[in-house]
């Protein structure tokens, strides 16, 4: 493995994406607790139409294990990019557990600058939109590729000029906001 000239590893760290998870995940095990808390200790039956003590310990735990690992992927998910003379390499942990590389003989062109992830992508994370895919975590700077196959690629980032100078130093045609 070549060094590479550049190097960013993003997080989801937003707010509002931790709130709504936790909001999403605490609503469902709150509703399994307390069905378990009335059916197993009061002695009440939860619901119209209860299902036994075993199935309702059951269903709890596996509400608990899932939700777990809602939030577990949200907070170890991760978007690691690498630029070397090689090309550019992306993962998209825990979702690839290889690396995903672009030659740079692949690559016509790559525009860095901001973009509309919900409008051109349907959000952040790995996604298709009607400009092609998205790797991105956080933000609306991007480094859009263009292959000389037709395709493209959105690689969200932080650093969008460090991202801009080692694409250029590599020979790709690096566009900025649209331009030269």
């Amino acid at each position: 493995m070549e060094p590479s000239t550049f190097h960013e590893v993003q997080r989801f760290r937003q707010t509002w994406i931790w709130a709504l998870t936790l909001l999403l995940c605490v609503v469902p095990v709150g509703v399994m607790l307390w069905g378990v808390y009335q059916q197993l200790v009061l002695g009440k039956p939860f619901g119209d139409n209860p299902m036994s003590d075993r199935g309702m310990i059951v269903l709890t735990v596996v509400v608990v294990i899932i939700v777990g690992g809602i939030v577990w992927m949200v907070g170890f998910s991760s978007l690691t990019t690498e630029v070397s003379s090689r090309g550019i390499r992306v993962r998209f942990s825990p979702f690839h557990r290889k690396w995903r590389e672009f030659r740079t003989d692949e690559i016509e062109e790559v525009k860095v600058g901001k973009y509309r992830p919900i409008a051109e992508y349907g959000g952040w994370g790995l996604r298709m939109g009607l400009k092609g895919w998205a790797y991105n975590v956080s933000g609306n700077q991007g480094a859009e590729n263009r292959f000389r196959s037709g395709k493209n690629l959105l690689i969200g980032t932080q650093k969008p000029s460090e991202l801009a100078l080692a694409l250029s130093g590599m020979g790709i045609k690096v566009l900025r906001d649209g331009r030269s």
